[in-house]
């Protein structure tokens, strides 16, 4: 039996169409990941947080 060219021309374009998915999976996966540890400093103190009231809402000292 003879060989198909179409045939090994789709094994090599699958081959590569996965290749080219795993690099663009892991490329996302260390921006997210790099940017999340390069934002590890900068969380919010929720011990520090709270709202402030505008000086109209307090009640008067009469």
């Amino acid at each position: 039996m003879e060989k198909n060219r179409f045939d090994d021309n789709k094994l090599i374009a699958l081959i590569a169409l996965l290749a080219s998915s795993l690099i663009v999976v892991s490329v996302m996966f260390a921006i997210t990941y790099f940017n999340d540890v390069k934002h590890d400093d900068a969380r919010l103190d929720v011990k520090r947080c709270y709202i402030k009231e505008s000086p109209s809402t307090l009640s008067p000292n009469t």
